[in-house]
């Protein structure tokens, strides 16, 4: 059995680099599985599950991290084991800062995100001067790349707020205001389309819209690309009045039938659960509620594009 380290900041994208990295692995038929690591909480192990890797999780609780790594080695590795792994991966916060959350003679991996600051690296410690390899995070439509580039589906000055609160799900405020930052103009697709692909653009060169739209701009020197974790898809609002419960259950029944689902991809309007679709669709439109951050995220959006303005 190999195995592998990884560690890196709270949140700069570790699990889904794990989750990537481990269905390539199954896919050439080594058995990999994971132990997630954490100080109070964790629910990646959910994810995990849902990935269909095998994992198991542990909580450091008042114990520092690293210190609690390097006790638990011989279990895990027993666990592994037990589980006949073809390969081990260890997921850790490396809260500590002083210690390093990997093994001698054991490759490690550093996840940095790369929307942490300049000074994230100098101030990551030990978990990134002994890594073997260095994995960088979050190098989306939020990065200094695409500064002033970046055209958004929207009217009266704001974007439809679907791309701001899946940033703001992933990478929080700084991740927001990044976009923001990189946000050219705002238009609807219909304005944007004729000027796609032509020397005179006024409105950017990278242009966010929804997949009908791409489709239709599909020339020469223009490329529609699809994220690597799937398309972001608009939900599907209903209203109901209280006591009308089973209503709501036959609405649901036949949007997720294969009848609806057949119905919704034929128009481009690719399913929430995409069975059957063309177009693979982003795991957070599946699993978050999008209006408690709707407010939280059109106030962000009016203050940090005022002050780019």
């Amino acid at each position: 059995m190999k195995m592998l380290t990884f560690a890196g900041a709270h949140a700069c994208g570790k699990t889904s680099v794990i989750i990537k990295t481990a269905a390539i692995l199954n896919e050439t038929g080594l058995k990999t599985g994971v132990m997630k690591l954490d100080c109070i909480f964790s629910d990646d192990d959910s994810l995990y599950r849902a990935a269909g890797i095998t994992n198991i999780k542990m909580i450091s609780g008042n114990v520092c991290p690293d210190h609690f790594f390097a006790v638990s080695v011989p279990q895990v590795f027993e666990w592994g084991l037990e589980n006949r792994l073809d390969v081990l991966i260890t997921e850790s916060a490396g809260l500590c800062g002083r210690c390093a959350p990997h093994i001698r003679d054991i490759p490690a991996v550093c996840v940095i995100d790369c929307l942490a600051g300049i000074s994230a690296p100098a101030k990551t410690g030990p978990m990134l001067r002994y890594a073997d390899h260095i994995i960088i995070t979050k190098a989306d439509l939020a990065r200094p790349a695409y500064r002033d580039l970046v055209c958004l589906i929207g009217s009266g000055g704001l974007p439809d707020p679907m791309l701001p609160i899946y940033m703001y799900h992933r990478h929080g405020r700084e991740g927001v205001k990044a976009l923001c930052r990189n946000i050219r103009t705002v238009a609807g697709p219909s304005s944007t389309i004729r000027y796609i692909g032509k020397e005179q653009n006024p409105y950017g060169a990278v242009f966010v819209m929804p997949a009908l739209f791409a489709g239709i701009c599909r020339k020469q020197n223009v490329r529609v690309i699809l994220p690597e974790s799937g398309a972001l898809a608009e939900p599907v609002i209903y209203m109901k009045k209280a006591g009308e419960e089973n209503t709501t259950s036959r609405i649901e029944a036949f949007l997720f039938s294969g009848r609806g689902m057949q119905t919704a991809s034929s128009r481009m309007m690719t399913p929430a659960d995409d069975h059957g679709g063309a177009i693979p669709i982003d795991r957070f439109c599946r699993t978050h509620l999008l209006y408690p951050e709707l407010e939280t995220v059109a106030a962000m959006l009016k203050m940090y594009l005022a002050d780019k303005g």
